[in-house]
Formats: structure tokens, sequence, C-alpha cells
């Protein structure tokens, strides 16, 4: 479990290369300084496929 809110949240991105990127909740009892899962997968494709386009999402 999450030492925070309890939740367990994730998402998805499906690149233009068919690539799915994921992301998960990043909580810290420090609140608010954690990042939401959809933020984190961004961040994740900015960092390993900075050429490629975001086709979708969940």
């Amino acid at each position: 479990m999450l030492p925070c809110s309890k939740f367990r949240v994730g998402a998805a991105i499906l690149l233009d290369n068919w690539k799915v990127v994921l992301g998960s909740n990043q909580e810290n009892a420090a609140y608010p300084s954690g990042l939401c899962a959809e933020r984190v997968a961004i961040f994740q494709v900015g960092a390993i496929y900075p050429d490629n386009k975001i086709v979708a999402w969940l």
C-alpha cells in the first residue's frame, strides 16, 4: 500500500512507435510532494522517447 492515500493508480501511454509507457503514483509522507501517474508517464516519454508522439493514453 502507498503511505498516504492507500490508492494504487497507474497510467499508460501509447506512442506512435507502438511502445507503451507506464507510470504510477509516487507519494511521499511530506504531502503534496508526490507525482500523479499521468505526470510520471509523460515525463518518462520525454526522457526515453523524446522524438515520438503520443497516440493515446489511459
